[in-house]
């Protein structure tokens, strides 16, 4: 199995209910230094939008990482845009205006769609990895469908972006790896990315059932690595980190660590 670790540099709290968005903070220098000391191979989705640019920033502590495009698309009123050409327009027009030059992109909070997926393909990008397979959402804070998805890499058919057919893009979808989960607070599994920074003893037991996957792209937040926040699902510190992605490693011990540029290139 080849294993990718990837993280988004989202800001502090953003995934959780501590999270100001209208003042959003990105000062997790120590966190990141951490990883770059930690972690052998990462690939780092890096925003650069109109909110904040964390290029230079991200390379000046993590130079030898492969870099890829985050690129979040909000509303004046900070809700997720939900306009599909709209959307493409801006990506557009932030490609054009910071001179985005990078294999690879995750848009924020999982967009996806026909139109987007064109406008990546268009744009020279060789892989995405937005997908969210098995998950959808339109509420104030989220807005995707990836429910007909699995969490095998596909070439985007053009008429569905969703799945792969006999006319797709060339751009290679690398979907966020997503396991059934049981968190405290729930009735019964729910599927989620493969993310270390969940409890031990949620996130364990369920990677147990994963042998069959041919790849397993991990996702975390450097902001999740300082300890503060906690619930039924989360507990955030490099400690859960550590145990967890020692258990990856044993549970998979004949595994390979690729960047996303490295595993697109052997897929292809």
């Amino acid at each position: 199995m080849d294993v990718l670790i990837t993280f988004d540099t989202d800001a502090v709290n953003q995934n959780n209910r501590h999270g100001n968005p209208s003042n959003p903070s990105f000062d997790y220098d120590d966190e990141l230094k951490w990883i770059a000391d930690n972690v052998p191979v990462a690939t780092i989705f890096t925003r650069i939008d109109y909110q904040v640019n964390l290029y230079n920033k991200v390379r000046s502590i993590m130079p030898h990482f492969e870099m890829a495009w985050h690129p979040h698309v909000y509303m004046p009123d900070l809700s997720p845009c939900k306009d599909e050409e709209t959307i493409s327009d801006m990506i557009v027009a932030l490609h054009e205006t910071y001179e985005i030059n990078m294999n690879c992109v995750r848009m924020g909070h999982a967009q996806g769609g026909n139109h987007i997926i064109k406008t990546l393909h268009d744009l020279g990008f060789r892989a995405d990895s937005s997908a969210l397979p098995g998950r959808k959402s339109n509420d104030a804070g989220r807005f995707y469908d990836w429910e007909r998805t699995g969490c095998r890499p596909y070439f985007p058919s053009r008429n569905d972006y969703q799945v792969s057919g006999d006319d797709v893009y060339d751009i290679l979808e690398v979907p966020m790896t997503t396991i059934p989960m049981l968190a405290s607070y729930d009735k019964a599994p729910v599927k989620r990315y493969v993310n270390p920074l969940i409890r031990p003893e949620v996130f364990q037991p369920a990677l147990q059932n994963c042998g069959h996957l041919e790849c397993l792209v991990v996702i975390f937040h450097p902001d999740e690595l300082i300890e503060g926040h906690e619930d039924g699902l989360y507990l955030y510190g490099k400690e859960t980190f550590t145990n967890n992605m020692k258990f990856v490693s044993e549970l998979f011990q004949n595994h390979k660590t690729l960047t996303m540029t490295e595993y697109e290139k052997k897929w292809r």
